[in-house]
Parts: structure tokens; sequence; C-alpha cells
């Protein structure tokens, strides 16, 4: 069920790799001269659903 997957909790190690890694690939990304947004903990629902 969908409600399952909200609750569901985020280790420090989970938290630390995401991190580490969204470094990286905005750090790349800024020496390759590539356009990045990085965006964290997004929720995105549609504009017809009260969420």
């Amino acid at each position: 069920m969908q409600d399952d997957l909200l609750t569901e909790l985020v280790s420090f190690d989970h938290a630390y790799d995401h991190g580490t890694m969204t470094f990286v690939v905005i750090l790349y990304c800024t020496l390759a001269a590539i356009p990045a947004t990085g965006l964290v903990n997004c929720s995105y629902v549609k504009t017809e659903i009260q969420g």
C-alpha cells in the first residue's frame, strides 16, 4: 500500500550516503559546466489531489 512507503524511516547511513552522492554529482557537474539542480526530500502530487 502506498501509505506504507510514506511512513518508512530513512537511516543515518542511508542519508549520509545520499548526501555524499549528491555532493559528488553536483561537484562533477560544476567542474564539467553541466547545469544541474539538486532536490532533496521533494514530494510530488497531482494538482487535483490534496495531500
